[in-house]
């Protein structure tokens, strides 16, 4: 997948960025190019679908949406899976 790589080995997503953002206010961690780099740290010249699916290839879970606090306080259902212990990744600058 162009723009990352998947280290099975290590359970790691090595992904190709450049920082676009050293100062200002953070909505964003990364973005594609051409897109919010006025709001993100990092722009990538992945896809987010490869990103997406290069972390399930490795075991990652599919996540939530970001909620206000109050919003979703219920505990989670009998029914509902519990979140599982995400593999821990490091990051190595190049």
């Amino acid at each position: 997948m162009p723009g990352l790589v998947v280290d099975f080995q290590n359970r790691c997503v090595d992904i190709k960025a450049t920082i676009c953002l050293d100062e200002g206010m953070l909505e964003l961690i990364a973005c594609t190019k051409e897109t919010k780099e006025h709001e993100s740290i990092v722009t990538i010249t992945a896809r987010p679908m490869h990103v997406h699916t290069a972390l399930l290839l490795l075991g990652a879970n599919n996540g939530k949406p970001a909620s206000e606090p109050g919003e979703d306080d219920s505990p989670p259902s009998e029914t509902e899976p519990q979140a599982a212990k995400q593999p821990e990744c490091q990051t190595n600058p190049f």
